[in-house]
């Protein structure tokens, strides 16, 4: 019997080795073919109209870690093309994520993806907006279509990287 439960234990580890081994979780099934790229829905960024700003525009923008006073700082690094976009109207669409309870929310995190856990981010802040609004928009886990002025923010102490002070809402999910 010892012998069967070795032989079991080995084959055991073999199979965890190979799996370990066979890439990361979600990897692409060999019968997928070369170049295919298998993602869930949820983890796309929220559809945007061809006139609104595109997350992989926002995405493009780099940070560095700078030391000032009170210890090191992560800024954003933004190229020409994100750089175009500040102090001007844009569109863009993303999902809210509230700062504060309540069925509508004046001010808020617009982000790329939806907010799949309450206790961490999906993204870094190159996939978030902080969003403020006169009029209260009622919250929703569809996405939202938003319009205000861009700004982008090269030292933030929140640490963001873009804010829209005066967004008012396009459309609701």
């Amino acid at each position: 019997m010892s012998r069967l439960i070795a032989r079991f234990n080995a084959f055991a580890i073999t199979a965890l080795a190979a799996l370990a081994l066979s890439g990361p979780a979600g990897a692409v099934p060999p019968a997928l073919g070369a170049g295919a790229q298998h993602k869930p829905k949820i983890w796309q960024p929220a559809d945007s109209p061809a006139d609104a700003v595109q997350w992989t525009t926002l995405a493009t923008t780099d940070s560095k870690e700078i030391q000032l006073d009170d210890g090191p700082w992560i800024v954003p690094v933004f190229n020409d093309d994100v750089k175009a976009l500040d102090r001007t109207t844009v569109k863009v669409a993303g999902y809210m994520m509230p700062l504060e309870n309540g069925d509508e929310q004046r001010h808020f995190l617009l982000m790329a993806y939806p907010p799949d856990c309450p206790f961490c981010m999906t993204a870094g802040p190159e996939y978030l907006i902080e969003i403020k609004t006169d009029k209260a928009i009622a919250f929703s886990y569809k996405p939202l279509l938003l319009e205000g002025t861009m700004q982008l923010l090269e030292q933030d102490e929140t640490g963001m990287f873009y804010r829209i002070p005066d967004a008012r809402l396009i459309k609701a999910g």
